[in-house]
């Protein structure tokens, strides 16, 4: 790349190494081109002829409506333009029986992240003219190489495997058996995983930089990470995607904090062993001490907010500060993430994973692989900010505004 060249050929000359590069695999989303433009310094119009001439070479699919998509081998390119219309070219060749492991977890909600992504599997591979057949996974450990086993013998000629929760350790023990088993496999869940095994995966610092950046951009200029429970590696990628947006912003006077720094309780003693009426008593103190930190007070207020770990949560802190008198967008900002659908309810900006497209994305690249395409090692996929009432200021505007 000469640095003679024009702007938006640099910038498609960078694109296109991290493309090779497996930086974002087949039927990936792109960062939006407001993201590329902060990335690269310049004008979203650079970035658009960069995308532009990507798309001219056959890289990347553009929608209006869904974004810029890297491009999947064969007829069956453009994996989000419309995968139900691809399920005819799918079913031109053999039907392939595609195993779908998943570790149900008791209790968990229908639209709990690992019923979604199932379901969302099931109906992208019937999309895509493949059968599915379920597994569930029992217990930890080896469970998962034992899942596998019993897939491999029931005849699948693929296998997905939904891991959402932080447990890298035994899906990593399994990978013997997932480079042995003689099947195409492919991973969809929370975390990047350090072994060579195909994988999607939430771009979860992207998810962090996003909530804090929209609340710098509303005006908020004291943030706060508010977490029960110590942070899992989950959160701390949001942790640092939110510290290095707020870094950003140094200049004009921004702050993070994470409270409390040392959490009596970790994920599962939280999630599992709390009663709702306790956990309701933690955050209410964790609110207390926050507000009391922040120094909320007439001359403060509206310029503080919460990013918390999980709508559950921001649920939890939005009553506190009702309690309190304060209101949401006007006195405190908050964000949480998942998007149930209280938080659109109660009017909580909300950071929605990409459960939809990871399914979709491992669907395809799962068909494809069983008529001889190589799967992508790696596909990380950004989350998207829903944005409600409670980042919305209505106080006059900071120095941020400007």
């Amino acid at each position: 790349m000469g640095t003679g060249d024009p702007p938006f050929r640099a910038i498609a000359d960078d694109l296109r190494r991290r493309l090779r590069g497996a930086e974002w695999g087949p039927g990936a989303r792109l960062p939006n081109r407001r993201v590329l433009s902060r990335e690269y310094g310049v004008a979203v119009n650079t970035v658009g002829r960069a995308i532009a001439l990507l798309a001219e070479e056959g890289l990347i699919t553009t929608t209006a409506r869904h974004g810029t998509f890297v491009a999947t081998p064969g007829p069956a390119a453009g994996a989000h333009a419309g995968i139900a219309a691809r399920g005819a070219v799918a079913r031109a060749g053999p039907a392939p029986i595609v195993g779908i492991a998943n570790m149900v977890v008791p209790g968990e909600a229908p639209t709990g992240w690992g019923p979604t992504v199932q379901r969302a599997s099931e109906m992208a591979l019937s999309a895509l003219g493949a059968s599915t057949r379920f597994f569930r996974i029992e217990g930890r450990g080896n469970a998962l190489a034992r899942t596998l086993s019993r897939a491999v013998a029931s005849g699948v000629d693929a296998i997905l495997v939904v891991y959402l929760q932080d447990c890298t350790a035994w899906v990593e023990a399994a990978a013997e058996t997932f480079l042995t088993s003689g099947r195409p496999l492919m991973l969809v869940g929370t975390t990047p995983l350090r072994q060579a095994v195909p994988h999607t995966y939430v771009d979860e610092r992207a998810g962090g930089f996003m909530a804090a950046e929209d609340l710098l951009a509303a005006g908020y200029e004291r943030l706060c990470l508010l977490t029960p429970f110590a942070p899992p590696g989950w959160l701390r990628r949001r942790l640092e995607g939110a510290r290095l947006a707020v870094g950003r912003a140094v200049r004009r006077g921004a702050t993070l904090t994470v409270l409390p720094e040392r959490p009596a309780l970790d994920w599962h003693e939280w999630s599992e062993r709390q009663s709702g009426p306790a956990r309701g008593r933690i955050v209410d103190r964790l609110v207390s001490e926050a507000l009391e930190t922040m120094d909320l007070g007439s001359r403060t207020a509206g310029s503080c907010a919460f990013i918390v770990p999980n709508d559950r949560v921001a649920e939890l802190v939005a009553s506190a500060l009702r309690r309190r008198g304060l209101k949401l967008g006007r006195d405190v900002g908050l964000v949480g993430f998942d998007d149930i659908p209280e938080a659109a309810e109660l009017g909580v900006t909300s950071v929605r994973p990409p459960l939809v497209e990871m399914a979709g994305i491992a669907a395809q690249s799962l068909v494809d692989a069983s008529r001889g395409a190589p799967l992508p090692t790696q596909v990380c996929v950004p989350p998207r900010l829903i944005r409600r009432d409670s980042t919305l200021r209505t106080p006059a505007a900071s120095a941020f505004a400007g």
